[in-house]
């Protein structure tokens, strides 16, 4: 939410100048930086404030051109080229993330695997997120022991491991901490929810398998095994389960 703060140094070299300017930049059109700068020889620190900006969710990879204006001429004075996320809040006010922020490499993937450009609803980019981490083409439920491959519910989440995995298995507790970390990044709190005993599930599309009402197949092939006719008495159940509540939503990116 505007308005944004931005400092930046710019070192001036001028003859017969005196007084303040406005040292103006923009990015895309999108957003629009303005603040005071002195006209004397210098390396002046401008604190800017944003005058325009998205009010959506956005990733803008582009330069901010600068310009400078004096009471008798306007000049260009070149650019810089810049990598901003806008996003709902400030993830470094999240305590899971460091006091410095989010990392940039979790904002990238997300923003790459999940449909967030423009969204404005906060419910609406956790169910991208979701999805996102349920359509992963490297990453597939844990069918022979349902074990956590990413710290699970341990208070630790391996997320460089989750965004460049060796195997790729995941349970519901790697699935849950993904979607609470990218909500994060997006500087939204989604709580997990712990439900034990869990028991049989329904039909569902368990991530990385498709259709599934036996997460646990004792029989080879395992795929051909992993849906059932519901009164079998070779199908297995899940003991416990963990998932995602936002504003009163559910969210399972174990099961998309």
């Amino acid at each position: 939410k505007a308005p944004h703060k931005v400092k930046v140094k710019v070192k001036v070299t001028s003859t017969g100048y005196s007084g303040d300017g406005k040292l103006i930049g923009t990015l895309g059109a999108g957003l629009t930086l303005e603040g005071t700068i002195p006209l004397s020889s210098g390396e002046h620190s401008v604190e800017l404030t944003s005058t325009s900006a998205p009010a959506y969710l956005s990733w803008i990879k582009a330069p901010i051109f600068w310009g400078l204006e004096a009471s008798d001429q306007s000049i260009s004075i070149g650019r810089t080229p810049v990598e901003v996320f806008f996003v709902f809040a400030d993830p470094a006010a999240l305590t899971f993330f460091s006091a410095k922020g989010v990392w940039i490499e979790a904002l990238r993937f997300i923003f790459t695997k999940a449909r967030l450009d423009t969204l404005t609803a906060e419910n609406t980019a956790v169910a991208e997120v979701t999805k996102a981490c349920f359509n992963l083409d490297t990453h597939q439920y844990d069918v022979e022991s349902g074990a956590s491959s990413y710290g699970g519910a341990t208070g630790t989440f391996k997320l460089t491991d989750y965004i460049s995995p060796l195997d790729g298995r995941v349970n519901c507790y790697d699935q849950t901490y993904a979607v609470i970390t990218f909500s994060g990044a997006l500087g939204l709190i989604v709580e997990g929810l712990f439900l034990e005993p869990f028991g049989f599930i329904r039909p569902i599309n368990l991530v990385g398998w498709g259709r599934c009402n036996n997460p646990f197949p004792s029989n080879f092939p395992i795929k051909d095994f992993l849906f059932l006719f519901p009164q079998s008495s070779t199908r297995s159940a899940f003991g416990n389960h963990l998932f995602c509540e936002f504003t009163h939503r559910l969210y399972d990116a174990r099961a998309g």
